[in-house]
């Protein structure tokens, strides 16, 4: 007999999604998969043709389920969307591959995104949180305080997968970049134990997912002491805050909500259960931030109260120099030197380390570039000339290991665009 909710449907071995793929579909979704293995179906169809808008928050919990059913002898076939643009977001956020390895795994680079990623180890982990940390700094105007904040949750939020889920298959990570509205989302999501599970041993008395939630992100609350303080939870979701933005975390059968009321300006605590026939087998983080925020990261993390002492983040530990200078290696930072978008991209990397370090000078190594383009040149170096001015530029922009192909085109750009300024100036 078929069973349907109003997101999602079952005829036999097979799950129709309709529309929206979101936090609501998933809710629906669980039941019905459930009612579909008992029914004595182990080779599943998940259906996704009609849906027209699928989100990360939901993706990643589905592809975590069927990492869950997976190892209980389950397997799953998936039907793309016939809405070409969603179809091809299926297989660039590496969805349909995760789901279906019928499907392909694209490593290609997304200049704004970061696709799905699955990291088991901590050199995994840490990969995935430079690749997130280096999207953002090539695409987004950032403060100091938001980088450093960007990174520290990030960094907690991916590790506790590591130290406390003990998921077979991992976590998996994916940022997405919302330039026009200064705003970026990331969600970090694992098919293991639970959080109630996980603080079980240090808290027997936990009634339920919803208390455990509730307890986790209390500062200094954590499942094994010696694997860390329990801050993390607790400081990314006071940086969510700082950041105005959201933050959601869902195990098992709850889901804890801290998000802006429109309506009051303040922000609300909503936890809620779900509805009976849902136990989602894991934990989802979303947090989202807007980058256009203005905080101060020690603030944020004071969370008993005490001043923190200074962060190291990605601008001390990645690119300043033992002599104290910025030092940016365009081999390793650049996606390519042939291309005005890689230029652009490159630019604005060199904007959040200059505003990140005022008093500091940036080293542009050119070591290992045999040659770029024209265009690259202009929109990396000749358009930074221009935007910083002749002064301060010379005072702050430097470059080493530049073969003399190389500093010839990047002087023409630089030339190019004084010259072209100069005419405007004199209205030719």
């Amino acid at each position: 007999m078929p069973i349907s909710f109003r997101t999602v449907d079952r005829s036999k071995n097979t799950i129709r999604f309709r529309e929206r793929v979101n936090p609501k579909a998933l809710r629906d979704f669980v039941p019905v998969l459930y009612e579909t293995v008992n029914r004595g179906f182990r080779d599943i169809v998940l259906d996704f043709r009609a849906c027209d808008r699928a989100y990360a928050d939901a993706m990643l919990p589905i592809i975590c389920v069927l990492d869950h059913r997976r190892r209980r002898g389950d397997s799953f076939r998936v039907l793309l969307p016939e809405a070409a643009r969603l179809r091809q977001l299926f297989l660039n956020a590496n969805w349909a591959h995760f789901m279906d390895e019928a499907h392909p795994k694209l490593d290609m680079e997304h200049p704004q995104h970061l696709a799905a990623r699955r990291y088991a180890t901590h050199a995994d982990q840490q990969d995935a949180v430079h690749a997130v940390l280096d999207i953002v700094l090539r695409n987004m105007e950032l403060r100091r305080d938001v980088i450093a904040a960007l990174e520290w949750a990030i960094n907690e939020i991916t590790d506790n997968v590591l130290n406390h889920a003990q998921s077979p298959d991992g976590g998996l990570v994916q940022l997405s970049t919302l330039r026009e509205e200064h705003k970026l989302e990331f969600v970090v999501a694992d098919s293991g134990r639970g959080i109630h599970a996980a603080m079980y041993e240090a808290f027997p008395n936990l009634r339920g997912d919803a208390e455990a939630i509730s307890e986790a992100v209390k500062a200094g609350v954590t499942s094994i002491p010696e694997s860390g303080q329990g801050n993390g939870l607790a400081g990314s979701l006071r940086i969510a805050t700082f950041a105005h933005g959201s933050f959601k975390i869902s195990s098992g059968d709850a889901q804890l909500a801290v998000y802006n009321d429109p309506r009051t300006s303040k922000y609300r605590t909503q936890t809620t259960q779900a509805q009976r026939g849902f136990h989602f087998p894991g934990t989802v983080v979303m947090m989202e931030m807007a980058t256009d925020s203005e905080f101060e990261i020690q603030e944020a993390l004071a969370l008993d109260g005490a001043p923190q002492v200074a962060i190291a983040d990605i601008v001390d530990l990645r690119y300043t120099s033992d002599v104290g200078e910025l030092v940016l290696r365009v081999c390793d930072d650049a996606l390519g030197v042939g291309t005005r978008h890689a230029g652009v991209e490159l630019r604005q990397k060199c904007r959040n380390l200059l505003n990140a370090e005022p008093g500091k000078r940036l080293v542009l190594d050119w070591t290992g570039v045999p040659l770029i383009s024209s265009s690259f040149a202009d929109e990396a170096v000749g358009k930074l000339f221009v935007e910083l001015g002749p002064t301060m530029f010379s005072a702050r922009v430097t470059h080493a290991g530049a073969e003399p192909l190389v500093s010839s085109l990047l002087d023409r750009a630089v030339m190019q665009r004084v010259v072209q300024a100069m005419r405007r100036d004199a209205g030719t």
